[in-house]
């Protein structure tokens, strides 16, 4: 069997390297995006009609959340048992990056439960810069959030739970 991985790490396809192991048939791609996948060789595509948008979410299938200020970003995102969605990320709170959450009832709303309308920013004490990559979500509702913050000019782990 042939196993292709792509792993995208920025934006451009054109900045990508393969890898090949011949020894056990394995070949990896590893290209600048935000993504990961990986196919075997030989499956069959069940094509893109699998994966059309849910009109039923938000608006038109998309939703967009400005958090008020520049090159806000989501990172990562976590369904709760309740349907809830949780997005994480950074945007920019007194001039420089913060975790930020958006926490979207099952149509795509903004919760309004939880934090300002739906949304919350953090930043850590003594940090110039804060950015949250993961989210993972605890048996009680509670998220865990993982990223960076940069404290004496040093990225350091950063880990915040919130309600």
């Amino acid at each position: 069997m042939r196993l292709t991985a792509a792993m995208m790490v920025g934006h451009a396809a054109q900045n990508s390297r393969d890898f090949d192991f011949p020894s056990r048939d394995l070949r990896i791609r590893h290209c600048y995006d935000y993504s990961i996948a990986a196919t075997a060789a030989g499956a069959r595509s069940r094509g893109r009609s699998q994966f059309r948008i849910d009109g039923t979410f938000g608006t038109s299938g998309k939703v967009v959340t400005d958090f008020g200020g520049p090159n806000e970003i989501a990172l990562g995102v976590a369904i709760r048992s309740d349907g809830k969605i949780v997005a994480v990320g950074r945007t920019f709170v007194s001039a420089r990056t913060a975790f930020s959450l958006a926490r979207y009832n099952p149509n795509g709303t903004l919760d309004s439960s939880f934090g300002n309308g739906g949304k919350v920013s953090t930043n850590f004490t003594g940090s110039i810069g804060d950015q949250a990559y993961s989210v993972a979500i605890q048996p009680d509702g509670k998220a865990v959030v993982a990223g960076s913050a940069i404290v004496n000019l040093d990225t350091q782990f950063a880990v915040a739970r919130y309600q």
